[in-house]
């Protein structure tokens, strides 16, 4: 369930608040990239990245570092999702402020009713 004031956070366009409803709808711990969200939602990948930077630039979400494959090619990124800026504060006091780097540490860890794991490419 998404909180009401995420709903009501008015920094966040419509299609932040439908892509973090969609997200948040999903089973915890739940995979998927960009490619199947722009697919499954109708829209194209630059659209779903660009929706994904907004929810990071208001908290709603952390990019972790890219993940690249044994050639050294980037593969993707890893994202963690959390239903509220709050449920962000509370996962940054627990893991620091500065969570980017240990996101594809902690991915296997972090599996709770107020985020959700996302990887994307």
């Amino acid at each position: 369930m998404v909180l009401r004031d995420t709903l009501y956070d008015q920094r966040l366009s419509l299609k932040a608040k439908g892509l973090l409803c969609f997200i948040l709808s999903k089973s915890d711990g739940w995979h998927i990239n960009i490619r199947g969200l722009a697919t499954e939602l109708k829209e194209s990948k630059n659209a779903i990245a660009g929706v994904l930077n907004e929810l990071i630039e208001h908290r709603y979400c952390i990019r972790g570092e890219r993940e690249r494959g044994p050639d050294g090619l980037f593969l993707s990124y890893n994202y963690i999702v959390f239903e509220s800026a709050e449920e962000r504060k509370k996962w940054e006091k627990k893991h620091g402020s500065s969570p980017s780097k240990r996101v594809s540490r902690l991915l296997d860890l972090l599996v709770s009713s107020s985020f959700l794991i996302l990887v994307g490419a």
